[in-house]
């Protein structure tokens, strides 16, 4: 079996990036990872126990559907509290800061969410 990356190895099912890497990427890449990290996310967070959102398609809305991508990261950080409150780690304000991390500078939102998601990894 081919060994992964560490800072993309899933730890407990999870999916683990490191965020200097992650912002680097979006960046070099001129937006084009975000999408992927957006359909890795949105697969990584229907380990909830939740409903089940399809990645495909939610990467899909992101990209063509004006708006859609502020009700994605709005419904991903409620996933992502729920893990966190299943899994015992404090992760209380995810939603308000990635909001607002949107407002202010919206390159943050991916750092601001895989900051949570690798406290639960």
């Amino acid at each position: 079996m081919q060994n992964m990356p560490n800072n993309t190895a899933p730890a407990q099912g999870g999916y683990h990036v490191d965020l200097v890497k992650l912002i680097i990427l979006c960046i070099v890449t001129c937006g084009i990872y975000m999408y992927y990290w957006i359909y890795k996310v949105t697969e990584f967070t229907n380990q909830d126990g939740g409903e089940y959102r399809n990645p495909t398609n939610k990467l899909l809305l992101c990209l063509f559907i004006p708006f859609y991508y502020i009700y994605w990261i709005y419904v991903t950080s409620k996933k992502i509290e729920t893990m966190s409150a299943q899994r015992g780690v404090p992760n209380n304000d995810v939603t308000i800061l990635a909001i607002v991390a949107y407002v202010v500078f919206s390159l943050a939102v991916p750092a601001v969410m895989q900051s949570a998601i690798n406290k639960i990894c």
